[in-house]
């Protein structure tokens, strides 16, 4: 089984930090408190912002897959 980390986040709110800090609490309840061993971020390649935060955070780029009938790149 895979827990997934996903938003979907107003774009009024974009470019405020707000992601980066929801996907870092997010991450560490996921690993600290829920003792999960794995948590995985999937984006379309456009996406570069999140992109950048899954990275900023530690989550490392795995591959590309075909997702929900869309290209995306798995973290």
């Amino acid at each position: 089984m895979e827990i997934e980390l996903g938003y979907l986040l107003n774009p009024k709110y974009w470019y405020q930090e707000l992601l980066t800090e929801a996907t870092k609490v997010s991450l560490r309840y996921g690993f600290e408190e829920l003792k999960l061993k794995e948590i995985v971020g999937i984006t379309k390649p456009e996406n570069i912002a999140y992109q950048r935060v899954m990275e900023k955070l530690g989550m490392k780029y795995e591959k590309d897959v075909y997702y929900y009938q869309t290209n995306v790149l798995y973290y």
